[in-house]
C-alpha cells in the first residue's frame, strides 16, 4: 500500500502554528491522532505511525507548542505549559483531522503526557476510543529508587543550572529530550511533585475548565514491566482521573516480544516492531 507523508501546519484557536505530519493511504478508513510525550519530537513516532497507515488509517503526528518543530525563536520567553497543550494544541489537532475527514471515525493514541491532556480538550468527544501508551502519574516518589535519584538531580541541580546559564534546558549531555523552556520545566516539575493526579492541577488551578469526568470513550492502556515511570503504582493512579470511561490496562514484558527492554520510550523504535500489534489491533483492527 502506498503511504503519503505530508508536512502540514496546524493553527490553534489562540493563534499559534504547530508543526504536523500526516501519514495516510489514498483512501483511509479511519483517522488516528497520535499525541507525544514531554520533550519528544513527533518524528520519534514515525515508524510506529506507518504501521497504522499501512492498516488504512490517516495518522496525524504533531509537535506541541514550544516542542520540536513548533518551537518559536525565543524559547526562554515562551510561557506555554503542558496545560496549554491540552487546552489549545490537542483540540486544534482534533479539529484539523476532523476537517480533513469528517466522515471517518477518529481514534487516538496518547504516549505518556499525550494521555494526561485528553481531559483538557473541549472537543474530546470526537474521539471514539483511546490507547494510552506508558501513561502513569508522574509523582517522583512512586518510581524506582534509582530513578528517583536521577529525577531529583534533574529537578534540583541540572535543570536549574541550565536555566541560569542558558535560559532553557538545552538538548545534550545528561538531557537527551527536546529543549525545555523555563515555564515548561517548572510546570512539569510541579506535576512530578504532586502525590495525587488531580484534575485541578492538570487544568492549571482550581476553577479552570477541564473535562476529565466527561470523557466516556473507552480507554485501553498499554504498559510494560520495565517502565520506571508508568509502573503498577502510577498507572492506576493516573487512570482514575477518567472515572466515566470504560477502562482496561494490558501489561506486558519485553520478553513476550523477544526484546531485552521497552521502558518508557522504547516502544517506538524499529526493534520494537513486534510489540506494536496489540496497540494497532485495538486502534485499527
Amino acid at each position: 500500500m502506498e503511504i503519503r507523508e505530508q508536512n502540514i501546519e496546524i493553527a490553534t484557536e489562540d493563534g499559534r502554528k504547530l508543526s504536523g505530519l500526516l501519514l495516510a493511504p489514498e483512501s483511509p478508513r479511519l483517522t488516528v491522532l497520535l499525541s507525544p510525550g514531554v520533550a519528544i519530537r513527533k518524528e520519534r513516532y514515525l515508524r510506529f505511525a506507518r504501521e497504522g497507515a499501512v492498516r488504512g488509517a490517516a495518522v496525524l503526528l504533531y509537535d506541541y507548542r514550544a516542542q520540536g518543530g513548533s518551537i518559536g525563536p525565543e524559547l526562554r520567553d515562551d510561557p506555554s505549559t503542558i496545560t496549554d497543550w491540552g487546552r489549545h494544541d490537542m483540540p486544534a489537532a482534533i479539529a484539523h483531522l476532523d476537517r480533513l475527514h469528517p466522515e471517518l471515525e477518529m481514534a487516538a493514541i496518547g504516549h505518556s503526557a499525550g494521555a494526561w491532556i485528553v481531559g483538557l480538550a473541549h472537543n474530546h468527544a470526537r474521539i471514539s476510543r483511546h490507547a494510552f501508551l506508558c501513561a502513569g502519574w508522574a509523582y517522583w516518589r512512586l518510581k524506582p529508587l534509582e530513578f528517583r535519584a536521577l529525577e531529583l538531580f534533574f529537578w534540583y541541580v541540572y535543570g536549574p543550572a541550565c536555566l541560569r546559564l542558558f535560559g532553557k534546558v538545552p538538548k545534550g549531555g545528561p538531557w537527551q529530550g527536546e529543549p525545555l523552556s523555563p515555564a515548561l520545566f517548572h510546570a512539569w516539575k510541579a506535576w512530578c511533585h504532586s502525590p495525587t493526579c488531580d484534575p485541578a492541577l492538570l487544568a492549571g488551578g482550581a476553577g479552570q475548565p477541564e473535562h476529565y469526568r466527561e470523557v466516556k470513550a473507552p480507554i485501553r492502556g498499554f504498559a510494560y514491566s520495565d517502565d520506571p515511570i508508568a509502573n503498577p503504582r502510577t498507572v492506576p493512579l493516573f487512570m482514575a482521573v477518567y472515572p466515566s470511561a470504560q477502562q482496561q490496562t494490558i501489561w506486558a514484558t519485553p520478553e513476550e516480544f523477544g526484546l531485552a527492554k521497552i521502558g518508557h520510550e522504547g516502544l517506538f523504535s524499529r526493534r520494537s516492531a513486534k510489540a506494536w500489534a496489540p496497540v494497532w489491533d485495538y486502534i485499527a483492527p
